[in-house]
């Protein structure tokens, strides 16, 4: 077993290391904070997938965004001073079983590596998820005065992946009661990415 966890490690830095590289900005994806790159970063991986994979590369800044589905053979790199921010509004995320910030799903070869952040103002966006719930607009039990779980976004949601790296990037400030959740992963090496606190609204 750990022989086949040894060549599925190589094997899948391999791939990493001959991956054609995608700056973020090739797609018009905007560094400022302020502008929502859903959509374009959503196409630049649906494109780069279609071209047989590689890594979507964002250099320093600010890339506001809503929920993001990735695909097989994908590598999302966060160079150093680059933070992927969740948007605040809560209308900007999908919920499949969950809401996530970060889908994928029965997909493989894929990776998160870097010395970025991932951000998702997890504070704030628990916030503006109470305040809907207030005006009728989102449907939850509201129970102990918060928002049911499934309602706050985390910011990873894999399920049923293979061949998984996640590297050097910190996860911070999830909306939901953990950062992350992981179903039936296999391979998920090379794990080394900093966590920090989760919103308790």
């Amino acid at each position: 077993m750990k022989k086949y966890f040894i060549l599925a490690v190589l094997s899948l830095q391999s791939v990493l290391l001959s991956a054609k590289d995608y700056p973020a900005s090739l797609f018009g994806i905007r560094n400022d904070g302020v502008t929502l790159n859903t959509r374009s970063i959503q196409f630049a991986i649906d494109y780069i997938s279609k071209q047989g994979g590689g890594r979507l590369v964002f250099h320093v800044g600010r890339y506001l965004t809503g929920s993001i589905h990735l695909k097989s053979n994908i590598t999302l790199q966060l160079e150093e001073g680059a933070v992927l921010v969740g948007s605040l509004n809560p209308f900007d995320y999908d919920k499949i079983s969950n809401t996530a910030l970060l889908f994928a799903q029965d997909i493989h070869d894929l990776a998160i590596t870097g010395q970025g952040v991932i951000d998702g103002q997890g504070r704030q966006l628990a916030a503006n998820v109470t305040a809907n719930i207030h005006k009728g607009l989102l449907k939850d039990l509201f129970r102990n005065d918060r928002p049911e779980a499934d309602n706050r976004a985390m910011i990873i949601y894999f399920r049923g992946c293979r061949n998984v790296l996640m590297r050097g990037v910190t996860i911070r400030n999830s909306a939901g009661n953990g950062r992350s959740r992981v179903h039936r992963l296999a391979y998920r090496c090379g794990t080394a990415c900093r966590r920090r606190a989760c919103a308790r609204p």
